[in-house]
């Protein structure tokens, strides 16, 4: 992906996607500037330039050349990244048109689109394969899903730091991770997760178990299926 240049979303991020086809992706960090923020189109004029700069009193100056251009609004490479890896695994090819559809999805829901004609099983495949480090967008997307199940979104719960969650350890866990987890505890919580024949075992101790029950943590987190 050539930096300093004019072109368009649907270009970049197809360039972006034969970059992550690559062995190694460059190791130099930049931004996607645009003229607004969303939603974009395929044919939408960007520039891709610099990291802006942020000073001590926290005002962002965005790179002279990118505003030159009329650039106001930037998205990080790593966000670009992200989506068109996603779109990636789940298709050999994507097209300008499927990367900004999914680009102006996850900008609007915080995760990908759900996966049509996902099964339950296939669902489970991608959470195992999930890297946690990369974030939790993934693992929205695979609770967007209609065949997630209770157990799946269990799992998920636990795998994301769950234990930590309701034993109200914070210091364990980072803001990005609070939220997931708080949006997934209220719905599960809720009920709106069904049972189905897979089974999930709560990967807690006998001990852990007792000590939730004290603090009155409701039984769904706490009872194997």
């Amino acid at each position: 992906m050539e930096k300093y240049k004019l072109t368009t979303v649907g270009a970049l991020l197809q360039a972006l996607c034969a970059d992550l086809q690559q062995p190694a992706l460059p190791e130099d960090r930049w931004c996607m500037y645009t003229g607004g923020t969303g939603p974009y189109a395929k044919d939408t004029p960007c520039y891709p330039a610099d990291y802006p700069d942020f000073d001590d009193a926290g005002f962002v100056h965005l790179p002279p050349d990118a505003l030159r251009h009329g650039m106001t609004a930037y998205l990080s490479d790593e966000l670009l990244c992200d989506v068109a890896g996603e779109l990636l695994s789940r298709q050999n090819h994507a097209d300008a048109e499927a990367l900004v559809s999914a680009l102006n999805y996850y900008l609007e829901h915080d995760c990908f689109p759900p996966q049509a004609g996902k099964t339950l099983p296939q669902l489970d495949q991608i959470l195992r394969g999930h890297q946690w480090e990369r974030g939790f967008q993934v693992p929205r997307g695979i609770l967007a899903e209609p065949a997630c199940d209770l157990s799946l979104a269990l799992e998920m719960f636990y795998r994301a730091g769950g234990y930590d969650y309701l034993e109200e350890n914070r210091k364990a866990l980072n803001s990005e991770a609070l939220v997931f987890l708080g949006m997934l505890y209220n719905h599960i919580a809720a009920g709106k997760y069904q049972k189905s024949m897979r089974h999930y075992e709560i990967p807690l101790t006998k001990i852990q178990r007792y000590k939730l029950e004290r603090k009155q943590i409701p039984a769904v987190f706490l009872t194997d299926l």
